[in-house]
């Protein structure tokens, strides 16, 4: 079927810096996120349907692959139209534990399918009934397409027309008022200032260089947790501190 192009666009630097280290380590599958959400409700599946159709109309982001080759310029390319299937599967047969099992393989297996970065859409959305009053919604996207919290709010946005089509309501979901081809334009924009160029050369002047420290790690590598204890006194300040700068403490400790 032939492509229905409704915008094309640059990519973002850190867009690019993603699909850079998605393509050389694919095995690895860098950069491909899979989020998982309970919700207390019934499983509608053509309600879920319908309403993940209207968000795909109304998000371009959602209608976005990438056009890396033959182009001078690598380009993310906006769909007309896409077509976002909603897999959905029964586990209310299962006991709790084996439920948990069987999510967990398919993340697994989720995990080392990727993305074909030519094609849209680049998420896939998958629905697990666990009971008749609940289910869990797996968003699996290129992280390329959506962020933390990109992915929030477009999960809140599923969820909230999703309780009021099974009320009865309308549910309607809006179009964001800020597209991300502005931020792209303001983005290459401030790239190819003389002032901006100025402006970071004057607060960087002086400034010395912190490398930071790579590691040689051989073999297998992936994501451990580690548990910290910090004193109440600490804690209290890295709250007051976040509040003041009006960011989460998850943000403070990230710049420390």
């Amino acid at each position: 079927m032939t492509s229905m192009i409704e915008d094309a666009y640059p990519l973002s630097h850190a867009q690019l810096g993603m699909l850079f280290h998605s393509e050389r380590e694919r095995q690895k599958s860098v950069y491909h996120d899979i989020s998982v959400h309970s919700v207390r409700q019934p499983l509608d599946s053509d309600v879920l349907q319908a309403v993940i159709d209207d968000m795909v109309r109304a998000h371009a982001v959602l209608r976005t692959r990438f056009k890396l080759n033959k182009v001078s310029r690598p380009l993310q390319i906006v769909e007309r139209s896409v077509n976002l299937p909603v897999e959905t599967v029964d586990l209310t047969t299962m006991s709790v534990e084996a439920q948990k099992r069987t999510q967990q393989s398919w993340v697994t297996a989720e995990q080392a399918r990727g993305f074909d970065l030519n094609n849209a859409p680049l998420m896939r959305v998958r629905a697990s009934k666990l009971s008749d009053e609940q289910f869990t919604l797996a968003l699996s996207f290129h992280h390329a397409i959506l962020d933390g919290w990109s992915v929030s709010q477009l999960v809140s946005g599923i969820v909230k027309a999703y309780m009021q089509r099974l009320s009865g309501e309308s549910g309607s979901i809006e179009a964001a008022k800020s597209l991300y081809r502005d931020y792209i334009a303001l983005e290459y924009q401030s790239a190819d200032s003389a002032a901006s160029q100025e402006l970071w050369k004057n607060l960087l002047e002086g400034a010395s260089f912190t490398g930071l420290p790579r590691w040689n790690v051989k073999g297998e590598t992936g994501i451990e947790r580690c548990a910290v204890t910090i004193p109440a006194a600490a804690g209290a300040a890295l709250r007051s501190i976040a509040a003041t700068a009006g960011t989460p403490v998850k943000t403070v400790l990230l710049a420390a």
